[in-house]
């Protein structure tokens, strides 16, 4: 975790100021891409080309030619509570490059995104991949014991606390609204985290925390019985 952070920093991520676009899904969503390697790679393929889309539409605006993206993802597939919640962290520059005549490359920042500028990559992600997913309708009706084990994916894709207790367990359509944060139909995005491109420690810091495993070791125990016990 740490070293592939610092790896991450000293030899992969030019410097610039980086923002970190968060996608969450729905649980249909979840269900067919998160045992599906192949399927995930494609959801995060149309999330980052929307996303790209998006910049160098706004670089174009500002008259840079020929502008160029780029992204580290770090893909989460559990929550704390061991809920299956396949979901996307990408860093992002907060801006795009471009080769000057000498071959060079140069940084261009772009202006944030909005709030509007969210909600309309969130509905245009969210359009493609239910198109990708759910367009065909040929799927056959499974047999008697795919259903059961589809059954138990979807009870593990689902927060089993659902109270006021725990707020962070609460489904999307009860969240306030934040600023560069959006939710359609069980999808989300957030994007209001940036890091200033001379906060390089910061910036791995930040890579840790997507890297790190979903709960830490220090919360298992063993019972007097023998089972394991996960502290909340």
């Amino acid at each position: 975790m740490a070293d592939c952070a610092a790896h991450l920093v000293d030899n992969v991520l030019p410097v610039a100021p980086y923002r970190q676009w968060t996608l969450s899904l729905p649980y249909d969503v979840r269900l067919r891409i998160g045992y599906d390697k192949q399927r995930v790679g494609d959801v995060l393929a149309l999330f980052l080309r929307t996303v790209f889309s998006w910049q160098r539409l706004q670089a174009r605006r500002a008259g840079i030619d020929k502008p160029l993206t780029g992204a580290v993802t770090l893909c989460q597939r559990y929550g704390s509570i061991l809920q299956f919640t396949p979901h996307f962290h990408s860093w992002v520059p907060d801006g795009v490059f471009s080769q000057d005549g000498d071959g060079g490359v140069q940084f261009h920042r772009l202006p944030p995104p909005s709030d509007d500028d969210i909600d309309d990559l969130l509905l245009r992600v969210s359009t493609k991949v239910d198109k990708l997913l759910f367009a065909d309708g040929d799927d056959a009706p499974p047999d008697d014991d795919a259903q059961a084990v589809l059954d138990d994916q979807a009870a593990a894709v689902k927060s089993p606390l659902q109270s006021s207790r725990f707020p962070w367990a609460r489904t999307n359509d009860n969240q306030p609204k934040r600023p560069r944060c959006s939710f359609f139909e069980g999808y989300s995005l957030h994007a209001d985290l940036a890091v200033h491109q001379k906060d390089r420690k910061k910036l791995e810091r930040l890579l840790r925390y997507g890297l790190r495993p979903p709960f830490a070791q220090k919360r298992l125990s063993l019972t007097p019985d023998g089972k394991v016990r996960l502290k909340l």
